[in-house]
């Protein structure tokens, strides 16, 4: 039985059932559940490798967020050449001060197959960052809490949240 409660993933390569095993689950999970509502919950995406290269040419890999001013810092997340996830930078007061890099979250994604960052929030003294992960990829996210000026993070975290932080 398929279960519900999660995201089913289905990789495989080109000519290997992917399709089908797709349509029999999908077929079997409405027959069974006597709900017939169910099909509006269901969303199905196939990629090929092909469409997958066309969609990265299309992304600019070396790119930044506009800078945006909160509690006398500008804030920035940049995406770096040949890297996966952003990097979260600030600086003081000006765009022409020195950058200080929060969170990479291509180190904190190192030794996961799967990685998301549901968030951040700096604290109002500016001293300590709220951030929020998913390592299973079942949106439950891990809130963590990191000391800015020695870039330690604190004991304490929350588990299963939402990953609104």
């Amino acid at each position: 039985m398929i279960n519900t409660n999660y995201f089913n993933i289905y990789n495989a390569s080109a000519g290997t059932g992917k399709t089908f095993s797709l349509v029999r689950d999908y077929l079997i999970l409405l027959f069974n559940s006597n709900n017939f509502e169910l099909y509006k919950n269901i969303l199905a995406i196939t990629f090929t490798n092909k469409a997958v290269n066309e969609m990265k040419g299309r992304i600019k890999e070396d790119d930044k967020s506009v800078p945006y001013f909160y509690n006398d810092y500008w804030y920035i997340k940049k995406f770096v050449k040949g890297k996966d996830y952003p990097i979260y930078t600030r600086k003081y007061k000006s765009l022409e001060n020195d950058e200080e890099i929060l969170i990479d979250v291509n180190i904190l994604a190192e030794g996961h197959s799967f990685y998301n960052l549901g968030g951040i929030s700096i604290s109002p003294d500016n001293k300590k960052l709220a951030y929020s992960s998913d390592t299973i990829s079942r949106r439950l996210y891990t809130v963590y809490f990191l000391n800015i000026q020695n870039g330690k993070l604190y004991d304490e975290k929350i588990e299963n949240t939402t990953g609104s932080v």
